[in-house]
């Protein structure tokens, strides 16, 4: 049986907390594993206010049934783009709901693995990350994590 992780996202606005999503990992929850991958992931973010030049392009000419209808050197030039961000492991977000969504886009590959779960379900892993985003702060995201059974410590 595999190592689990939660990864809970929250936002705290005026000082109460919204869960935006909840994602158990069915295998290699670790902090050497999960915790690395998220670290790498979340030390990238930008965040934006709006979206302009190659970005604003990206979520439109990556879908392949879309690109017929852009020129191909700008296809080429977006897919470029999106490769040097990933190399070097940034992420520019629309805001903390976009950044919920490219987690999971970035973090599901398929069947298996990533599972959502319902806001209700209790905050139980072998290891738990939380991630919370307040924007009037001066560093808008950190984590709370921990190991095995601590509902009470996702409420500090």
């Amino acid at each position: 049986m595999g190592t689990g992780g939660l990864v809970v996202f929250r936002s705290v606005t005026g000082g109460r907390k919204e869960i935006y999503l909840k994602a158990r990992f069915h295998a290699d929850g670790d902090y050497s594993s999960l915790g690395f991958k998220l670290h790498r992931f979340l030390s990238g973010v930008e965040f934006t206010n709006g979206l302009s030049g190659l970005d604003s392009l990206e979520a439109i000419l990556m879908q392949p049934d879309l690109q017929a209808h852009f020129p191909a050197d700008k296809v080429e030039e977006v897919r470029e783009h999106r490769l040097q961000k990933m190399k070097a492991f940034k992420t520019v977000c629309n805001g903390f709901d976009c950044l919920v969504a490219q987690f999971v886009t970035h973090f599901k590959y398929g069947p298996g693995g990533l599972y959502i779960l319902p806001l209700s379900s209790p905050l139980v892993c072998e290891f738990v990350y939380v991630i919370d985003y307040d924007a009037d702060a001066s560093a808008p995201l950190s984590v709370i994590t921990w190991q095995g059974s601590a509902e009470d410590k996702a409420k500090t």
